[in-house]
């Protein structure tokens, strides 16, 4: 499992850091979390459920069918789908608890865009200009900093909706190769309850701009079919002769913005 490092300019200051060139370390996310922010953007690429953990609802975005495989990563590690969720433009950083809970900047110790020392040409960052974070590394602290407001916001909105009851268990059939399996074990939010809403319920989700992520949500659950697609498209790929090139059912895009502070 990829181990999180507290940055510490006593200890690394010699350290560097490269913007992703790929999404490899992605490849096996079946999910990746979101906060509602990201919804709008989010929800013209993949189904938008949710996850229940420990009683806790959290938004997902889902990106596979199978076990560890994550379908907007194509082969050669390239994001295929307009929109990379903020929990991967960050990286190699993130935000972790330390030992008094408070949040301090981290890195994946174990990552490729990591490097002890700067490669002449590259287009490698400094951990550290001194002993303060060198404007890049802020630029992504800053990131990260509003990714976890966003976090906040989302685990309300997520706490609202529970107390209103308005999650249901969500799954749909999917095919995958010559036959079709059931994709369960997701919640989504119930429809015939939220048009039942009214009163302070109502106005409570429409005040926190929580309706509008609703919605988003309900309509992303139509790209079902999308993901079956890509799946397949994926296996007839890998059972081509190598000669053959077939392209991505999803326009292949880079993402050209790192540190997008539009969520």
């Amino acid at each position: 499992m990829p181990q999180l490092h507290a940055v510490i300019s006593s200890l690394h200051k010699q350290h560097y850091w490269q913007p992703v060139s790929h999404y490899r370390f992605a490849a096996k996310d079946i999910y990746a979390p979101l906060t509602i922010n990201e919804f709008k953007r989010a929800a013209t690429v993949c189904p938008i459920l949710f996850l229940k953990k420990d009683g806790i609802y959290q938004p997902v975005m889902l990106q596979g069918l199978d076990n560890q495989q994550n379908l907007l990563v194509n082969d050669s590690g390239q994001w295929i789908a307009s929109y990379v969720p903020a929990y991967y433009r960050s990286h190699p950083f993130a935000f972790a608890k330390n030992e008094a809970g408070h949040s301090v900047l981290s890195f994946y110790h174990d990552s490729e865009f990591v490097d002890t020392y700067y490669t002449h040409g590259s287009a490698a960052h400094p951990f550290f200009d001194g002993t303060t974070l060198s404007a890049k590394t802020e630029e992504i602290c800053d990131f990260l900093i509003k990714i976890e407001s966003n976090w906040l916001t989302t685990k309300a909105v997520c706490e609202s909706l529970q107390k209103m009851d308005l999650f249901r268990p969500w799954s749909f059939s999917a095919v995958m190769g010559e036959e079709k399996r059931q994709i369960s074990g997701l919640h989504c939010i119930d429809e015939t309850k939220l048009r039942a809403l009214h009163g302070d319920a109502l106005y409570e989700l429409q005040s926190t701009d929580a309706l509008r992520a609703i919605y988003s949500h309900l309509l992303s659950t139509q790209l079902t079919d999308r993901l079956s697609e890509l799946y397949q498209s994926r296996r007839s790929q890998r059972d081509a002769p190598a000669d053959s090139v077939s392209p991505d059912l999803l326009s292949c895009v880079r993402d050209n913005g790192l540190i997008d502070l539009d969520l």
